[in-house]
């Protein structure tokens, strides 16, 4: 009904079907799953109806039994099996038929069949136990599971019946035999048949009988299935304690097969022990299984007491851990896992596992311990997984250092000889070779060596046990020596700390200079020429430096170490001699360090716990020394420490070792191994200069080879040894002379050796070492010394011995490179200081050759430097009448060399014309006129962008070549390096100033004057500032107050400030009337006066009558414009008056003109006011004085020719545009030195000062008498209230001290800080007032009287950047000893390691601090550092370009002659550039 309805309405618009809720779709399913449920129950119920229903068939019980196995859940057939077992085995039995009978007609059973048969047997096994005893009924399962286990059955189907085998065999209350049998042969041993270790497999009836018996086929099984089914059954038995302790009877009896021997031993019941491996011969598959699951059985704390409940049980885990490690290399992480389990159970935590039977745990342990050797005596080492396990067992061996406390003492000697078999078995063996073992090696010697000290034994016998094994090991691998080498230099380092306490904290490491030299900072690193005080203290260990070690262990322990190599001699090997020999070099050189940076011991400390050095290091050394050719590089090394260990200043050498020392040295100096004499002169080159006790007598085995060493060159000499042999060679200079009686034996026998043999040897050599050695320090160095050998035979020999080296120091000076050049010249210089102690003839050499220097023809970048020396010598008062034409010739061409544009082109004027020579005049006059006419050239033109023209080649050196343009760029402002020109001008300006006038009256500190424009009451506002010949600011200025002076000259150039004051003898007198006077009665009545133009000519007219031929003037014209026709450049003729005033007759009109008008307006006044009509004329007052200010300025300018028009040749005078700017330049050019000013530190150290503090608190009263003489022969000590040179900083209030000491030339200023003179405050221990000026010093000068060397760093800064040391010598002698940093160029003429005499040191020192002092303001502004009087004329011509001013010469000259001053407000050129600073000021005062 419902359908018809529906048909017959309109059909409903589309829309979807909506879904059913939540609820009712999750009701609706529930009811669906109930129903499907309780159909599954009901068919299950029939099913179990039909199997116990007794009148229902076989077929019909048998399916129905198949379909509860495989519907019916655990529990329900559980319970059928239980109420129905009868006729559930009948069942059973019969399914059982039916596939054996489907299997002899050929038919398999299906998976799903296979599957329903092992649940029943599951099932059987489980709930049916006591029929499973029957007999019949296990035979029959037995039967079936047999025939699942055949080997052609899949290995699934075999996996799944083994199981429920042991399934059933927990069934009965032990393992039954036949179950056990079953198992293990269904472990298929039978596969490793073919290995060589198998005796016999049990019979095996796991195969079936014919292809139909199999029930479910696959592939046969093989050694992986077998190893599968072995750990299998570990797994399954080790489920639980009770199935492990059930099933562990089968265990052994399968570890029986798998260890036979053992197993026997033990007693474990095997009844076939004729079956299974030979001893270790187990295949490392089954070995892997069992090991894997023995490791995880001791780690359980259930299952381990089940183990090992038998003591004998533990032979038979042991000989698994035996076998373990024997494994190949490819199971490493099974055998690590097995290393790990059995230490920890067996060593860590016996105690703790509380296992049973552990009454020979010390035997097991030692059994683990040493059947670890195992693991480093692997046959291929080149197997990566070989280092894999030994990484593994050295890790467990650091893992038993850090619980070393906690082992027994037996096991604590076990492991260490354990450890010092596994090194030898690893080094030692056969592939000890191959180099990825290596790291291996390191590891395990560092193991091997913490463990020892670890322990803390002090029984010799046992460490004489591992010295055997490191002396074997050493001999055969060098990384055993670096290992033995890092170890010693932890416990050197931890008995250093405690034994040397560091007298001054260490701040930056140093670094030496000329030897192999260490890594270092950059800058700020001091360098020295001798050891490296500071060397940084590495290779810290963690692990030892927790050890609680006392001193006294400590030491032992460190010697016990050393000891390793007592047998060095035996090394067979010389590369490894030659390491053992640098690893106790190298030790012995940490603790030279640690002694000389170590605090002074007191003469009274008896128990002192540092190390006796000698006792300990020189039985090694010396037996080192006595070796064939064969072991030549550890003999060097021997030898090169005996000479660090003994050439030292503190402590002090055992006296009765000195004569094994130099025996030594002897034999070594004898030696033809050239390796030998480096390493003797290397690190014995200070041995004379320490005036080492008996040292002398080395002197003739020295010689030889010092001279063979600097005279031939070989690819093997070090860097660094020519500088040894030069500081050797220097030790001995003042030897002949302090030692006049000096006869020694020479090597080779057959002569003496004397004082003055070995002067000329030494001088010889140096010279020879000059001429050959290719390393610039080195011939700088040995330039120094020569210089310093002239110095001694000038003060204790004949003076004529020097001039073969002076020689061949002025043959240095003209060689092509320049440094060596310079440093020659600087030693020339130098020399000067001994002027007149030398020859005249050697005198004139030296200017010669220094001229010769000097030409057309040889122009280089060292020409400058050659005046400077020039200069030096010129202020020595050594030029003399013969020479002083050279010398100005030399002048000449500098001073023309650099000339203009301008100059070049009148030079080309003159030389086209024919000269006339006249033989009357002479050459010098000649050579003078034209260095005046260089240094008085006239001005460049001026082109239109404002820049002068470039400079040319003067007519004097037209064939000269270009100078270097490489050298200076004259049109670049910013370079800064001297001109020749610039230094010509110098060296004419020193000559001209002060050749035989210096110093002056007022004494060797007042350089130039000191007064200044606003001094003496002058009339500043009328000064007038010139510039004359572009070189020179003048000024003139009146000074009305002045008694005897009526104006007052400055005159500002390169060498400094003079001034001249002026006084006119002449003026009037008191009564205001001179003599003579006419009254204006007896005046006679005056014509008209002519006109200035009229006057003009009538003095031109007159002019011929003066010209003519008979007159001394005409003649002298006539014969000036024959021999110097230089002069026409400016006029035609001298002959034609008119031709003279030419050029300025433009100039004479204007002026002319001017006087006209003035005149013109004078007379206009008169008509104004008409002259008086009655009584007499007014007589003229009395004469007064000049009213204008300027007047007598005016007149000393016109005096002096700088203002005359009529002058031959162009004005030179030029004004200045003032300005405040200008005045400003004009202060700070004042302030600009005229000489080289330099300030040095003077520091005294008293005997056992060491620190900052103790040593700037030194007084005069400290300070020993011998300082005292040494210092006053610095300079002259003077007042500073007083004082008017250079202070450097020092206050005249004289809060820094009342006297200090003062050195002068012409050249340079030098003033000493000296810290003795300075006021000590006793509130202050730092003494900052004294550091404000030693730091702010770049060299310090230190007098030691100290024990030991001083140590660069106690006082240090960021501006001392070198030191000179003074060291007294009991001998009389004076040691040298120089540092600085590495990037300052070498400097002298004093070197390290240098002997001076008493004589010559005040001297040498002063003048090596003033070098160190230029090299280092060289260095620090390279740029920008330039000699203070080239500053100086680098700064005026700067001046001058700024501010000269832009008016015609004329307009200046009206200014003059109407004493109008002008101030100029013109703009200078360059207003808004700054002067250069004074380029040697230093520091920050």
């Amino acid at each position: 009904m419902s359908a018809t309805s529906s048909s017959t309405a309109d059909p409903p618009s589309p829309s979807p079907s909506p879904s059913p809720a939540p609820s009712a779709l999750s009701a609706s399913t529930s009811k669906a799953d109930k129903a499907r449920m309780e159909k599954e129950r009901a068919k299950i119920a029939r099913k179990r109806a039909r199997l116990v229903d007794p009148t229902a068939n076989l077929t019909t019980r048998v399916k129905s039994l198949v379909s509860l196995v495989q519907h019916d859940s655990e529990e329900g057939c559980g319970e059928l099996f239980a109420n129905h077992h009868a006729l559930v085995l009948q069942a059973f039995t019969d399914t059982m038929g039916i596939h054996d009978a489907n299997a002899k007609k050929g038919k398999h059973c299906t998976e799903k069949d296979i599957k329903v048969m092992q649940t029943m047997l599951r099932l059987i096994s489980l709930h049916l136990s006591s029929d499973v005893r029957d007999p019949r009924t296990n035979r029959q399962m037995l039967g079936l599971m047999e025939k699942m286990l055949y080997i052609e059955n899949a290995v699934s189907v075999r996996q799944t019946t083994f199981e429920i085998l042991m399934l059933m065999g927990e069934a009965f209350p032990a393992p039954d035999d036949q179950i056990v049998k079953l198992l293990i042969s269904s472990l298929h041993l039978v596969a490793f048949q073919g290995e060589a270790g198998l005796i016999a497999i049990l019979p095996s009836a796991l195969s079936a009988p014919d292809k139909y018996s199999a029930y479910f086929p696959g592939p046969v099984s093989g050694k992986n299935e077998c190893r599968d089914f072995l750990e299998l059954y570990f797994h399954y038995t080790a489920r639980s304690p009770t199935a492990f302790n059930f099933w562990f009877p089968t265990t052994r009896q399968i570890l029986a097969l798998l260890y036979p021997d053992v197993s026997a031993l033990i007693e474990v019941p095997n009844t076939h022990p004729d079956h299974g491996f030979k001893k270790g011969s187990c295949p490392p598959e089954l070995q892997a299984v069992v090991e894997s699951n023995l490791c995880t059985w001791l780690e359980s704390d259930k299952l381990c007491p089940i183990l090992l409940a038998d003591p004998k049980q533990y032979q038979l885990v042991l000989e698994v851990y035996r076998s373990c490690l024997r494994m190949p290399s490819t199971l490493c992480k099974t055998i690590s896992h097995c290393i790990n389990t059995y230490a920890t159970l067996f060593i860590y935590n016996w105690k703790t596992r509380q296992l049973p039977n552990m009454t020979d745990i010390l035997n097991y342990q030692k059994l683990i311990l040493e059947e670890m050797v195992t693991i480093f005596g692997f046959s291929v080492s080149k197997n990566p997984s070989d280092h894999v396990i030994q990484d593994a067992v050295i890790k467990y061996f650091f893992q038993m250092i850090e619980a070393y406390d906690s082992l027994e003492p037996a096991t604590r000697t076990v492991f260490l000889l354990t450890l010092c078999k596994c090194a030898t078995t690893l080094i030692t063996s056969a592939t000890a070779s191959v180099p990825s073992g290596e790291p291996v090696k390191g590891v395990l010697i560092d193991t091997l060596l913490t463990a020892w000290i670890t322990s803390k034994m002090t029984e010799w016998p046992m460490w004489q046990e591992l010295h055997k094994c490191l002396e074997a090991c050493a001999q055969c691998n060098m990384e055993v020596l670096n290992q033995i080498k890092i170890k010693l230099e932890h416990l050197s380092n931890l008995l250093i700390d405690m034994c040397y306490p560091l007298a001054v904290k260490l701040k930056t490491p140093a670094a030496t200079e000329g030897s192999d030299t260490r890594k270092q900072k950059k800058d700020t690193v001091l360098t020295l020429e001798s050891r490296d005080l500071n060397a940084k203290r590495t290779n810290r260990d963690p692990h030892l430096e927790k050890l609680p070690l006392q001193v006294d262990l400590l030491t032992w322990l460190w010697h016990a170490v050393l000891h390793s190599f007592t047998n060095i001699s035996q090394f067979k090997s010389p590369k490894n001699y030659e390491g053992g020999i640098a690893v106790i070099t190298g030790i012995m050189d940490m603790f030279l360090n640690a002694e000389e940076l170590a605090e002074i011991e007191k003469p009274v400390i008896t128990d002192s716990k540092r190390l006796p050095l000698y006792r300990v290091f020189c039985p090694y050394l010396f037996e080192a020394t006595v070796n064939d050719e064969s072991r030549s590089g550890g003999t060097s090394l021997a030898f090169g420490s005996l000479c660090r260990l003994f050439c030292r200043t503190y402590p002090a050498v055992p006296v009765q070792l000195l004569s094994h020392f130099y025996t030594a040295l002897r034999r070594g100096l004898k030696s033809n191994d050239k390796n030998v004499w480096w390493q003797i002169i290397a690190n014995g080159y200070n041995m004379f200069s320490i005036a080492l006790p008996g040292s002398c007598i080395l002197i003739p085995y020295f010689l030889p080879r010092l001279k063979e060493m600097l005279t031939t060159s070989t690819s093997s000499t070090p860097p660094y040894g020519k500088q040894k042999c030069i500081a050797m060679l220097s030790s001995l200079i003042c030897f002949p002379s302090h030692f006049p009686n000096l006869h020694l034996n020479t090597y080779p026998p057959g002569s003496v050796l004397t004082s003055v043999a070995l002067r000329n040897f030494v001088q010889d050599t140096l010279t020879a070492a000059l001429g050959q050695c290719t390393s610039v320090d080195t011939r700088i160095s040995c330039l120094w010394s020569l210089t310093v050998c002239i110095f001694e035979n000038c003060a204790h020999w004949n003076s004529e011995n020097v001039a073969d080296l002076i020689q061949v120091v002025l043959v240095c000076a003209g060689s092509e490179d320049v440094v060596i050049a310079r440093t020659a010249l600087q030693c020339v210089s130098l020399i000067g200081n001994i002027s007149k102690k030398l020859p005249q003839d050697l005198l004139t050499n030296i200017f010669e050759t220094l001229c010769s220097y000097i030409s057309p023809n040889k122009i280089s970048e060292i020409a400058p430097y050659i005046y400077f020396c020039l200069c030096d010598w010129v202020i020595s008062d050594a030029v003399s009448e013969t020479f002083q034409d050279k010398l100005f010739q030399a002048i000449e061409f500098g001073l023309s060399f650099g000339e203009k544009q301008e100059v070049q082109e009148v030079h080309s004027l003159v030389a086209a014309r024919p000269a006339q020579a006249d033989p009357s005049v002479s050459d010098k006059k000649k050579g003078l006129l034209s260095s005046k006419k260089g240094l008085m050239s006239i001005r460049p033109r001026k082109e239109p962008s404002g820049t002068a023209t470039s400079g040319a080649q003067p007519a004097v050196a037209s064939n000269a070549p270009p100078p270097d343009s490489a050298a200076y760029n004259e049109n670049d402002p910013s370079d800064k390096r001297v001109t020749l020109r610039e230094a010509a001008e110098i060296l004419l300006l020193h000559t001209l100033h002060f050749f035989h006038n210096f110093p002056s009256p007022e004494g060797i500190d007042m350089w130039c004057s000191q007064i200044n424009e606003t001094d003496d009451g002058a009339l500043e506002e009328h000064a007038t500032y010139w510039i004359f010949n572009n070189m020179l600011i003048l000024t003139v200025l009146p000074i009305p107050k002045m008694k005897n002076a009526t104006a007052r000259m400055i005159i500002r150039d390169a060498v400094g400030k003079w001034v001249w004051d002026f006084h006119n003898v002449n003026t009037i007198g008191e009564t205001g009337l001179p003599e003579g006077v006419i009254t204006a009665a007896d005046q006679p009545v005056a014509e008209d006066e002519p006109s200035a133009k009229d006057r003009r000519t009538k003095t031109i007219m007159t002019t011929p009558s003066l010209l003519s031929s008979n007159n001394k003037v005409s003649e002298l014209l006539a014969r000036l414009e024959t021999q110097h026709p230089e002069l026409l450049q400016w006029v035609p003729s001298f002959k034609d008056p008119s031709v003279i005033l030419a050029p300025i007759q433009p100039a004479l009109d204007q002026i002319e003109e001017n006087l006209e008008s003035f005149i013109q307006s004078e007379r206009s006044v008169t008509t104004i006011h008409p002259p008086h009509q009655h009584g007499q004329f007014p007589q003229p007052p009395p004469p007064s004085q000049p009213q204008s200010p300027v007047h007598y300025t005016r007149m000393i300018l016109q005096q002096l020719g700088l203002t005359s028009p009529l002058s031959p040749i162009p004005p030179l005078l030029d004004r200045i545009s003032l300005s405040d700017k200008f005045r400003r330049n004009i202060t700070l050019l004042d302030k600009t030195h005229g000489r080289e000013v330099y300030k040095l530190g003077l520091i005294y150290v008293a005997e056992g000062q060491e620190t900052q503090n103790d040593i700037l608190a030194n007084t005069q009263l400290t300070a020993s008498n011998l300082y005292t003489d040494f210092a006053n022969g610095l300079g002259w000590r003077v007042d500073v209230s007083t004082h008017r040179g250079y202070l450097g900083g020092l206050d005249k209030n004289q809060s820094t001290g009342h006297t200090t000491l003062y050195w002068a030339n012409s050249t340079l200023e030098v003033i000493f800080h000296e810290v003795v003179q300075m006021p000590t405050v006793e509130s202050d221990p730092q003494q900052i007032q004294k550091k404000r000026h030693v730091g702010n010093d770049f060299v310090h000068i230190i007098w030691s009287d100290h024990l030991r060397d001083y140590n660069p760093l106690t006082i240090t800064s960021q501006f001392n950047d070198a030191h000179i040391i003074i060291y007294p010598l009991p001998n009389g002698l004076f040691r040298i000893q120089t540092y600085k940093k590495p990037t300052h160029t070498v400097y002298g003429p004093l070197q390290s390691g240098m002997v001076i005499n008493k004589e010559l040191l005040s001297t040498l020192v002063r003048e090596t601090a003033v070098n160190a002092n230029r090299a280092i303001s060289a260095y620090r502004n390279p740029d920008a550092y330039t000699r203070p009087y080239l500053n100086r004329r680098r700064y005026i011509t700067e001046t001058i370009d700024r501010y000269k001013s832009d008016a015609p010469y004329l307009t200046n000259l009206t200014s003059v002659i109407t004493g109008l001053v002008q101030q100029s407000t013109t703009t200078p050129n360059n207003p808004g550039s700054q002067p250069p600073p004074d380029q040697t000021a230093q520091g920050n005062s």
